[in-house]
C-alpha cells in the first residue's frame, strides 16, 4: 500500500508516539516530511531528535489527513477546547491509542460523523513484535480501515474486536508485558541469588520465555505444555505445586482484572 499521498499529524508525542512513529519510518511507510506533530511542550527537543515539525493545533488539523491522538486522557478536555469549530475534521481519520476512552467519547466531543479508530498497542511494539488491538468507528471508511491495519502492521501482529472487550484486552495485551516481565525478573534474581551473574540468568529466561511463546502460538496449549515438562515426581512438578498451593494462577488473574476495572473506569470518567 503506498502511503506517500497522506499527511500525518501527532497530537502529544510522548513515548508510544515514538514507537509509532519510529516504526512507520523503519518501515519506510512514511516519511518525515509527511509527518507533524504538536505538542505542548519540550517541543524542541522533539524536532530536534526525529527530524519533524512542531506547527499549531489548527494547523496541524486543517494539514493532516490521519491525526494519532497520543496524549493522556486527563488532557482531552483542554485539547478538546482547543479545536477550531468551524473545521471539518469529517474527512479525516483519527487514531486514539488513549487508553479507557470510547468511540461514543470521541464522537460526542468531535461530532458523529467523526473517522475514528480505537487501537490498544503494547510495548513490543517498539521492535516489530506488538499486538496491537482494534475497534473501528461506526463512520470509517474502508480506505481507512486498510491504511490503520497496515500502519500497524509495522509494529506486529493485529486484531480487531468488538469495543466491549477492549477493557480485558487492555489487560491481556497492553498491561501483560508489565507482568511477564515481573516473572521474569523475579526468576532472574533467583539465578543471581545462586551464584549466576544477572545478565546470564536473565538470558536463560527470556529465551525460555520466547520459545514457549513461540510454542504457543504454533498451536500448543499451556496446559499441554506443562503436562509435558512436569512429569510425575521430576523437579518442575515440585515448583508448579508451590505454585498451586499459593493460588498464583488466581494472582494472576486478580491483578488483570485489576488493570481492566482500571480501564472501565477510564471509560466512565
Amino acid at each position: 500500500m503506498d502511503t506517500g499521498a497522506y499527511h500525518f499529524g501527532f497530537i502529544g508525542f510522548g513515548h508510544f508516539a515514538e514507537v509509532i512513529y519510529a516504526s512507520l519510518r523503519q518501515a519506510k511507510m512514511v516519511k518525515p516530511g509527511q509527518v507533524l506533530f504538536y505538542k505542548r511542550s519540550h517541543h524542541t527537543a522533539v524536532s530536534k531528535k526525529w527530524g519533524i515539525s512542531a506547527v499549531s493545533l489548527e494547523q496541524l488539523l486543517t494539514v493532516s489527513d490521519i491525526l494519532f491522538l497520543c496524549v493522556r486522557p486527563q488532557h482531552l478536555t483542554t485539547l478538546f477546547s482547543g479545536f477550531p469549530r468551524n473545521l471539518d475534521l469529517s474527512l479525516k481519520l483519527f487514531i486514539s491509542i488513549i487508553a479507557g476512552k470510547k468511540i461514543s467519547y470521541f464522537l460526542e466531543k468531535l461530532g458523529p460523523s467523526t473517522q475514528i479508530v480505537r487501537v490498544m498497542p503494547n510495548i513490543p511494539c517498539s521492535i516489530g513484535e506488538g499486538m496491537s488491538v482494534f475497534s473501528f468507528g461506526p463512520e470509517v471508511e474502508e480506505k481507512y480501515h486498510e491504511v490503520a491495519r497496515y500502519l500497524f502492521s509495522a509494529m506486529g501482529d493485529l486484531v480487531e474486536i468488538e469495543e466491549k472487550y477492549m477493557d480485558i484486552a487492555t489487560a491481556l495485551s497492553g498491561s501483560s508485558p508489565a507482568f511477564i516481565s515481573l516473572f521474569i525478573d523475579a526468576l532472574a534474581k533467583l539465578g543471581q541469588e545462586e551464584g549466576l551473574s544477572y545478565d546470564l540468568a536473565l538470558k536463560l529466561v527470556a529465551q525460555s520465555f520466547l520459545g514457549t511463546a513461540k510454542l504457543v502460538q504454533k498451536g500448543q496449549m499451556p496446559g499441554e505444555l506443562m503436562e509435558k515438562i512436569a512429569v510425575p515426581g521430576g523437579t518442575t512438578e515440585k515448583g508448579l505445586q508451590v505454585l498451586a498451593d499459593r493460588k498464583v494462577a488466581e494472582e494472576i488473574k486478580k491483578a488483570a482484572k485489576a488493570t481492566m476495572m482500571a480501564s472501565k473506569e477510564l471509560s466512565n470518567g
